[in-house]
């Protein structure tokens, strides 16, 4: 079953990589692949995880 882990590692490398947020990342790669991030499979937890994550990192290493 790898329709939402792929696709779920590249929302996360776009966020990491961009600055995207969840919403655009999901839209980006619907426009691309239309079957992703549907109800059944929804990765969408794990990407709020990981741009949460960063914010929070980004906002540290400002404070430095």
């Amino acid at each position: 079953w790898g329709l939402m882990r792929s696709p779920c590692v590249i929302g996360c490398y776009l966020i990491y990589k961009y600055k995207m947020d969840v919403d655009s990342v999901i839209q980006f790669i619907q426009s691309k692949k239309n079957f992703a991030f549907t109800q059944i499979y929804n990765f969408r937890e794990l990407l709020d995880y990981v741009y949460n994550y960063y914010q929070k990192k980004n906002k540290n290493l400002l404070k430095s």
